[in-house]
């Protein structure tokens, strides 16, 4: 039997059927029409200057959340080319292995003491979603919505007493821990059954999710389920923290007023971005500022009403016309003037390993640096692999001679691995204190290294492995990187070079003569690879040859720079 349903706040669901809740009928709505779309894009048109986001979003209806972040005058080019597809992204992949691994802790019945009335459906369109509140479920996965021009997924929609919670799944840390701090969350395995508890955690901002919610809120508001409260689950997929959802609306709201701009400017998205096909004409055409400064990098520049490429060159800002010129013409670096490779103080490392930094320590930044152009009677260079916040997997080295790989892809016992890997260095650098030798061990930006071992420490500190190893404590990793022996090698690259192409390990080592066989696991490339990795002998491989490339260019580079960085022009 099918009828009409209207929901709370007046919206009508026709063909809600009683006896098969959370299915679609044979009496569906008509679909929406689609305004239609211009067929060319007149990006410096008088009548669109003054359009804002809603105006435009308006005119082109079915616009994500997401499509909002970073650069707008995308919404000008989804108007304009409506039939050009997005490029598949390797961040799906990770969301949806991420959605897996939430979706199998979420509930299916309830537990001994909760109520009865639990029923968890997925949804496959708006007019399934609208039949799924209506019916009551406690669960609604995959539910889709249109609010205004808006079109979303929310992940989940979980039923309380008030209305409905909207759930979103992010691929970024939500949360960080914060002693005294005070967030309202629910576990995951609980959602829809058990009351939020108060966790000492701090919410992190993501705008992206942050308009999800605030378009899942508006919507809720529109059928009169809307509880002002929002979920999300980020990283640690057994914790979904709530959040108050009035203020993401209200910035929302802002959003829609906001201009759109008449003119693209180049911007780190637009390595992926399907219309960079439409933008590079224009940009060129400009001599654009942004196609050498990206995002608002160039905009000191543009206050002083320096809009291009041409123009920066021909000015009187050094170094940045210097440097302007050197991306014109291709050259990827520059060393700064006066650079010889040879340090300007006396010796500044190569205490005992693990000494601290006390006693003799280091003045300057510059004498820090400086360190890394020290030959040292061990070097060992270490480079590590994590799969998001999730634990470090890898941490590798290499002495010169051997490379040594300490793995655990799955991160089934990261505390052993970190144990083995920190044992092994430590046991390296007291054979060379007994033997009366310097050390230093080396890293190209010891951000990742230094927080990975902070973090393991604090997680694991103190714990006996199966092995007979015994977990460092935080002071003892600590004692460690406060020491002369741990040296960043990116502090002597900043130092001593410029590139307008950027400072990177794989952009400096190929100047120092270094060529990568894995060079398409850079960046995000090894983060995607490691969830393949995990059921694959053959990719786990390569990403441990990957990570020993890493190792090796960072020792070609140090040797490098400390030559002067030979064959590099002069600043």
């Amino acid at each position: 039997m099918a009828f009409s349903q209207v929901l709370p706040g007046g919206v009508c669901v026709t063909g809600f059927n009683p006896t098969r809740p959370g299915t679609v009928s044979s009496a569906v709505c008509p679909p929406k029409p689609r305004a239609e779309s211009p067929a060319t894009c007149v990006p410096d048109r008088a009548a669109d200057a003054a359009q804002t986001v809603g105006e435009l979003v308006a005119r082109d209806p079915g616009v994500e959340p997401h499509e909002l972040v970073g650069c707008r005058y995308r919404l000008r080019q989804r108007a304009a080319h409506p039939d050009v597809a997005a490029a598949p992204s390797a961040r799906l992949l990770r969301a949806r292995a991420q959605a897996e691994e939430i979706r199998a802790l979420l509930p299916t019945a309830p537990a001994l003491g909760d109520s009865k009335q639990f029923s968890r459906v997925q949804a496959t369109d708006e007019f399934d979603t609208l039949e799924a509140l209506a019916a009551g479920h406690t669960l609604i996965e995959n539910a889709r919505i249109e609010v205004g021009a808006y079109a979303a997924t929310v992940d989940v929609l979980v039923k309380t007493s008030q209305g409905y919670v909207p759930v979103i799944f992010s691929t970024h840390r939500v949360a960080r821990a914060a002693r005294g701090a005070a967030t309202p969350m629910v576990a995951t395995s609980r959602l829809g059954l058990g009351a939020p508890v108060v966790g000492e955690y701090r919410l992190r901002h993501h705008v992206g999710d942050g308009y999800r919610l605030a378009v899942a809120a508006m919507f809720l508001r529109e059928v009169g389920l809307d509880t002002g409260t929002g979920g999300a689950i980020g990283q640690d997929p057994t914790r979904c923290f709530l959040v108050d959802t009035a203020p993401l609306v209200e910035t929302f709201t802002q959003v829609e007023s906001s201009p759109v701009p008449t003119l693209p400017r180049r911007t780190k998205e637009c390595r992926t971005c399907r219309f960079w096909q439409f933008c590079e004409p224009i940009l060129v055409a400009r001599d654009d500022i942004s196609l050498y400064l990206p995002g608002d990098a160039a905009d000191r520049f543009r206050a002083l009403g320096i809009d291009t490429v041409q123009a920066l060159i021909d000015s009187e800002e050094y170094p940045s016309n210097r440097v302007a010129r050197a991306w014109r013409e291709g050259t990827r670096l520059l060393k700064k003037r006066g650079f010889t490779g040879t340090p300007s103080g006396q010796r500044a490392a190569g205490t005992p390993g693990g000494q601290r930094a006390g006693g003799t320590p280091a003045t300057t930044a510059r004498t820090m640096a400086e360190a890394v152009l020290v030959p040292q009677d061990l070097e060992i260079d270490i480079d590590m692999e994590a799969y998001l916040d999730h634990g470090a997997y890898l941490w590798g080295a290499f002495d010169g001679e051997e490379y040594v790989a300490f793995v655990d892809v799955g991160l089934a016992d990261e505390a052993a691995n970190f144990a083995r890997f920190w044992h092994w260095l430590m046991g390296r650098i007291a054979a060379q204190q007994a033997a009366g030798g310097t050390v230093g061990v080396y890293c190209y930006s010891n951000h990742g290294e230094n927080h990975w071992m902070m973090s393991s420490a604090r997680r694991f500190g103190g714990q006996h492995t199966p092995d007979g190893l015994v977990c460092p404590t935080p002071e003892e990793v600590r004692h460690f990187l406060q020491s002369r022996v741990w040296m960043d090698v990116f502090s002597q690259v900043r130092a001593s070079l410029v590139s307008p192409f950027g400072l990177g390990l794989k952009d400096v080592a190929a100047a120092a003569g270094f060529h990568y066989r894995q060079a398409d696991l850079a960046g995000e490339g090894s983060v995607d690879a490691y969830l393949e990795a995990i059921d694959d002998p053959e990719i786990a491989a390569r990403i441990v040859e990957y990570n020993e490339e890493d190792c090796r260019a960072t020792r070609v580079v140090r040797q490098w720079l400390r030559a002067g960085a030979p064959g590099t022009e002069e600043l």
